[in-house]
Formats: structure tokens, C-alpha cells, sequence
């Protein structure tokens, strides 16, 4: 079942460490803010508001076991755990796998060490809680909400310009570009 407060108390439950508590937090907020956003643009967009809640306040729950990018697979594994027989939760530990950058294409996966699947985001949930993800930087112990573009421009600097990686969160935030404007 979705419940944002059992999703803070499994991060405590869990000793999340503080730092990924506030930003699983900050996540949270801009991802109903562009919730409201969208549904505000795209009347007819069908978005489930509480799966993305649970979703942003989970996504980073396998920082618990490792910092590695493969923390979204450990946080995924830990959901799976939790709520075996949850069809909802199920959807939340796909949203945490798929929440990495603009996304993880299989080869890219079987690259970086990861289970050799398929990890790009596809519901408009996936795209919301990754896109939001990617727009919350940590400058010390301050949370910053970035613009898209200073976004790109990071992803590019750290993998190059026509990288995978930095193609993926340029085409993710078209995309919200295109609903958003």
C-alpha cells in the first residue's frame, strides 16, 4: 500500500543517513510541485500522485546498503523485500531502478556492472521521479533545486557532450520541456 508516512519511517528503520533523508525530502517536493505543474498543462495527463510521493521518498532507499550507482538496484531489492505481494510497491521499486540520470539503457547496464536489463524510465511516474532527481543538488550541507539545462551541462562535463548519459537527461528533460511550456 502507498503511505508516504511508512516510506519516512522505513528510511529511519533502515538508519538512512540524514543527508539522504533531506534530499529524499527535497525530491518529494518538486516532484509534487511538477505534478501540479503537469496536471495543471496537460488536463487529461493521467499521473498517480501518490505512487510518485512514495516513489521520490523511496527512490534513494538502497543508499542504505551502498553509494555506488547501483544503489537504485539495491533500493529496488530492499522494496521488493519489504512488500512482497504489493502490486503498488512493485511499481515503486521500478520507479527507484529506472531513477538514475536520464536513465539506463542494457548496454550501458552490462557496462557500469549492473544486472544486464533495461533501466530507462517509461511511465510518466518513472520520468517524473528521475527528472526530479536530477534537479536537486547537494552544494555542502545545502539542497539546491537546479535548472534543466545546468543539468545537461553537468551530465556532459563528467561523461562528454554526446555520451550516453548525457543524451539520456537531455532527451528526459525535452520531454518535461515539451509538457511544461
Amino acid at each position: 500500500m502507498l503511505d508516504e508516512e511508512k516510506a519516512r519511517r522505513t528510511l529511519r528503520e533502515l538508519q538512512a543517513p540524514q543527508e539522504v533523508i533531506d534530499h529524499c525530502e527535497a525530491v518529494n517536493r518538486v516532484c509534487m510541485a511538477t505534478v501540479e505543474k503537469l496536471r495543471k498543462k496537460n488536463p487529461a495527463l493521467k499521473i498517480n500522485k501518490k505512487l510518485v510521493s512514495v516513489a521520490a521518498l523511496l527512490h534513494d532507499v538502497g543508499r542504505t546498503r551502498t553509494q555506488g550507482i547501483d544503489h537504485a538496484v539495491a533500493g529496488a531489492q530492499i522494496i521488493r523485500e519489504l512488500a512482497p505481494n504489493d502490486s503498488d510497491m512493485a511499481k515503486v521499486a521500478q520507479i527507484c531502478e529506472k531513477h538514475i540520470g536520464g536513465g539506463i539503457t542494457r548496454n550501458e547496464a552490462a557496462r557500469l556492472g549492473l544486472p544486464e536489463r533495461d533501466y530507462v524510465p517509461k511511465t510518466i511516474e518513472e520520468k517524473i521521479v528521475a527528472y526530479c532527481d536530477n534537479l536537486i543538488d547537494e552544494e555542502g550541507s545545502k539542497i539546491v533545486v537546479r535548472e534543466p539545462s545546468w543539468v545537461a551541462m553537468k551530465y556532459e562535463k563528467k561523461h562528454g557532450k554526446n555520451s550516453e548519459p548525457a543524451v539520456m537527461v537531455k532527451e528526459l528533460n525535452a520531454f518535461f520541456e515539451g509538457l511544461l511550456s
